[in-house]
């Protein structure tokens, strides 16, 4: 998958203004106090060949978008706070892929609505640190993480809505649709745990409706979107790190090759799709079909769904073993007493589901007053 995070510069409004600092900024030397070439910043032509710094078009909706591509390739000194681990211990400098890591990127800038935009193709820890080193503020003015208006409970939503209402159009107003969930990423309440679950049925497993039903704050999901007839399976991150599957993708970029396919997408994501999610989201909102207490009813039906599950492991496990000793009743492989124990296991699992729901009933009732 394509890792990218999404930039705004605050102080440009023309890609010919972006173009000439990148001419006039292309290579930045850092001297280190240490007997070797200094550290080496540069912006530069991308691996596969794109035009370095021109101007290339893109139809959006009937829209021409204009963009750059190029690639970027920071120096940074390894063991800053100690810089005696740069010596060997007879006092000769260590090789130079020793001391220094490098951190590559290509990255785009495009033009929208009077505001250029960056699309720089690693993830959000690793582009502020291209940031600090080749777009500093005396030089290109402020740079900020572009704030899409995703948080954690539009994540749960987007769960919910396709729990719900598999393949149906998210809002009437906006011609969206979540058609899979294929992983997601969460923090237990208590901080300590992280949960993970991937592949292709992730919402029917036990496991993930577990975690919905407490209620567990998400991290990341990746949803497979359909929009107009193009299909897009992207990763959203609260963290402002976000990732595209190009092998998955359906529409009307899928004759584009190499890089220019994958800078078409996400152009298009960013003006286009991630919008148009947002906006349903909140739809969903202002229209009452999405609020605190429904998430509750959701979250209540969930604890059902659960129980049903149990139950229905149950009757198989039931099933198996009634069938094992009817055929072979001298070689049990599991005891009366173990499947004994299994069941009342279950039960005060049960027991304990029934005990949340009763807990957001409670919740509900005091929500009311």
């Amino acid at each position: 998958m394509d890792t990218f995070s999404i930039w705004e510069f605050n102080e440009i409004e023309k890609l010919e203004t972006s173009q000439e600092k990148i001419e006039n900024n292309k290579e930045i030397y850092e001297n280190i106090e240490w007997d070797d070439e200094p550290l080496k910043i540069e912006i530069k032509q991308t691996d596969n060949g794109d035009e370095f710094n021109k101007i290339k078009t893109l139809n959006i909706n009937g829209e021409t978008i204009r963009y750059i591509s190029f690639a970027t390739s920071v120096d940074r000194p390894k063991n800053v706070t100690l810089t005696d681990k740069w010596y060997l211990p007879d006092g000769k400098l260590k090789p130079r892929n020793e001391r220094v890591r490098t951190i590559n990127s290509d990255i785009i800038l495009f033009e929208n609505d009077g505001k250029v935009y960056g699309v720089f193709f690693i993830g959000i820890n690793g582009a502020k640190q291209i940031i600090s080193k080749l777009f500093s503020k005396s030089v290109w003015g402020e740079v900020s993480k572009l704030e899409l208006g995703i948080d954690d409970d539009m994540l749960f939503w987007m769960f919910k809505s396709f729990i719900d209402f598999e393949t149906k159009q998210l809002s009437d107003n906006v011609p969206i649709c979540i058609t899979a969930i294929r992983s997601y990423l969460a923090k237990t309440r208590d901080t300590l745990n992280t949960l993970r679950g991937k592949g292709e049925k992730i919402s029917a497993i036990l496991g993930t409706l577990a975690f919905l039903f407490n209620n567990d704050k998400l991290k990341s999901i990746r949803p497979e979107i359909q929009y107009k007839g193009e299909v897009f399976l992207i990763e959203l991150s609260l963290s402002g790190t976000y990732k595209l599957d190009q092998t998955e993708y359906e529409g009307q970029f899928i004759s584009l090759k190499g890089n220019e396919k994958r800078d078409a997408i996400v152009i298009y994501l960013i003006i286009v799709l991630l919008p148009k999610l947002v906006d349903a989201y909140k739809e969903n909102i202002k229209s009452s079909e999405w609020s605190r207490e429904l998430k509750i009813d959701f979250i209540k039906r969930l604890g059902v769904m659960i129980k049903e599950n149990v139950d229905s492991e149950l009757e198989e496990m039931e099933k198996i073993e009634i069938g094992h000793c009817d055929t072979n009743l001298d070689k049990k492989l599991v005891s009366d007493k173990d499947i004994d124990a299994d069941i009342e296991e279950f039960d005060k699992d049960i027991e304990e589901f029934d005990k949340d729901i009763e807990e957001f009933d409670k919740d509900i009732e005091e929500f009311d007053k």
